[in-house]
């Protein structure tokens, strides 16, 4: 049988940072590898924060875009739609003066007393 056992006479490896001071005092630094760890945690923590910012940004952005483009759209639709209103309503008047409406005439919802009137046809 093989011995399971590892041989003593290996080294391990331990890496260790000592700080030797301006009298030659000796001083362990191991306080040192907390700190680069808490802080390589730190800065790949704020690499993930700042990507994630960012492409909520973009798509803020494209979203904007895209607002703007339709509430353009719907700025031009109100500018026709109020023209179209504009020419229906002068074409209301033409067509009330043709009629000869009375102007005691009963509102149309009393059905008693309604009064009839023919329109003239235009020729054009």
């Amino acid at each position: 049988m093989t011995n399971v056992r590892p041989s003593s006479n290996k080294r391990q490896w331990e890496e260790r940072i000592l700080i030797i001071d301006d009298f030659g005092k000796v001083r362990s630094g191991s306080h040192f590898k907390i700190l680069a760890r808490v802080f390589f945690g730190l800065g790949l923590s704020c690499l993930l924060a700042a990507s994630l910012l960012g492409y909520l940004f973009v798509q803020a952005r494209n979203e904007n875009i895209e607002l703007k483009i339709r509430l353009t759209q719907v700025e031009e639709k109100v500018v026709q739609l109020k023209s179209d209103k504009e020419i229906l309503m002068a074409r209301l008047v033409m067509a009330g003066k043709d009629a000869k409406v009375a102007p005691d005439a009963p509102a149309p919802s009393d059905s008693s007393k309604r009064v009839v009137t023919k329109k003239k046809k235009k020729t054009e």
